[in-house]
């Protein structure tokens, strides 16, 4: 049994990166991986207790100076979150085969990721162990910015032997054109290991009626380069809940559970004139948040992972478009006409859009094609690992285009009933693996036991 390390974001009280690292858990396990969690973002204990005294006194000199330069410097932010970070990474990713980093982007303007990234994959280069960023979204390129160099850098480490992205042929020329340099590290698409939920958690859709509204704070949109503000944002969902309150049409707030974003959704209320009960209980887990979409009959959502969530649940779903991870779904899964950008929002708009989706079902087969690719990623990763294992043991060396020689090898193509867009959705297999039918992952069915 190979043991890989899931790097994973657990520590933000966000039930969509729950849901990441529960799913990508989950497709690992079905690969009979011993997964062992790593947190990208350990509590500050954990993190501060992996370093030695020296460190230690490096690490409280440096937290002190970028609180009181509110962020400090480039260099005193890689010396934290990079060099002192590396240490922490060493410790937990001894003794494993491979690692893979599931935190659902590839980013550097935002939740210092570029820093976290390069010391991620500088502590497994150290330990000669492969690495794999799974169904990531790709940011914007900026040579400009020394975080995006910093950032490309690490994703060319020679650790890195797969990158898969969840935005489609889009995400992979974005990767394949601004990012990726290094010749043998493997560039697949995928789709969000989220689509697994109903799988992960035993959940299926209850068909309430109930028309969830999901409230993101709205100060995340101006770090994405929008122009929408808390003014804009009020009134957008006053005027939407006023009309929908008109209609007689029953509604709820839900928020994935981000403590920010449950305090903006009670200031709504609270300026509505309506009782808390409106919004839904915050989520504290990935399973409550999906359980608490299950009882909604459409969503109109903000943050992805709300989306994501309904789709995987076949629940019609619109949404508000603040950053390239959302239309890129939209375009992914067929559903750009149920979508506006938050930016010239209205109340008009919103409620055309979730007509339009009511009208507009979820497209079980293609969230089956790309579940089921987020699996073949995975499962390529895997064989990766254990090609390098047997490189170790014959000490002959795995080189890079051997990859590419030997996964072909090991899979064999088959077809899914399905042609969308024009193209005919083909599935890796094992040597004699059943084929598995978009039914096999729909509305958290059981999962069919020829592909365990």
């Amino acid at each position: 049994m190979k043991k890989i390390g899931l790097v994973c974001l657990e520590t933000i009280n966000n039930g969509g990166d729950g849901i990441l690292a529960d799913a990508t858990r989950y497709l690992l396990s079905r690969e009979n991986a011993q997964v062992v969690t790593v947190q990208l973002e350990p509590e500050y204990e954990e993190r501060f207790n992996a370093l030695d005294p020296a460190r230690k006194f490096v690490y409280r000199v440096t937290r002190r100076f970028n609180k009181l330069t509110r962020g400090g410097c480039f260099a005193t932010r890689r010396l934290m979150y990079t060099k002192l970070r590396e240490q922490y990474f060493s410790e937990r990713f001894k003794g494993l085969d491979g690692v893979v980093v599931a935190v659902g982007m590839i980013k550097f303007r935002t939740q210092m990721f570029s820093f976290l990234f390069e010391a991620v994959t500088r502590a497994a280069e150290r330990l000669g162990i492969p690495v794999m960023f799974s169904a990531a979204s790709i940011a914007r390129p900026d040579e400009k910015d020394k975080r995006f160099r910093q950032l490309k850098k690490a994703i060319n480490s020679p650790a890195v032997r797969i990158v898969t992205t969840r935005d489609g042929e889009w995400g992979v020329e974005r990767l394949k054109g601004h990012y990726i340099t290094r010749e043998g590290i493997l560039s697949a698409k995928a789709g969000d290991p989220g689509l697994w939920a109903p799988l992960v958690y035993g959940i299926e859709k209850q068909n309430s009626g109930v028309l969830g509204i999901n409230v993101i704070r709205p100060e995340i949109f101006a770090a994405y380069g929008n122009r929408a503000g808390e003014p804009e944002m009020l009134r957008f969902y006053q005027e939407l809940i006023g009309r929908l309150e008109k209609a007689g049409r029953p509604w709820a707030l839900f928020t994935n559970g981000v403590e920010r974003d449950h305090l903006f959704a009670l200031k709504l209320l609270k300026t509505l004139g309506l009782d808390e009960s409106r919004l839904m209980p915050r989520p504290m887990s990935a399973r409550e948040l999906v359980m608490t979409e299950s009882r909604f009959s459409l969503v109109l959502g903000a943050r992805l992972h709300s989306c994501i969530a309904a789709a995987a649940l076949g629940i019609p779903v619109a949404g508000l478009l603040w950053d390239d991870k959302l239309r890129f779904f939209a375009k992914t899964l067929g559903r750009e006409n149920c979508f506006m950008e938050v930016d010239g929002a209205d109340a008009e708009k919103a409620l055309k859009l979730l007509s339009e989706a009511e009208k507009t079902p979820v497209d079980t087969d293609v969230v089956a094609h790309l579940a089921l690719q987020t699996r073949d990623g995975i499962r390529q990763f895997m064989h990766i690992v254990d090609l390098e294992k047997l490189s170790a043991a014959s000490e002959q060396p795995a080189y890079p285009g051997r990859y590419v020689q030997e996964l072909r090898a090991f899979a064999v193509p088959y077809k899914i009933h399905r042609v969308y867009n024009g193209q005919t959705y083909r599935r890796l297999a094992q040597p004699g693996e059943q084929p598995l039918s978009p039914g096999d992952i729909r509305h958290g069915k059981p999962a069919d036991t020829r592909a365990q």
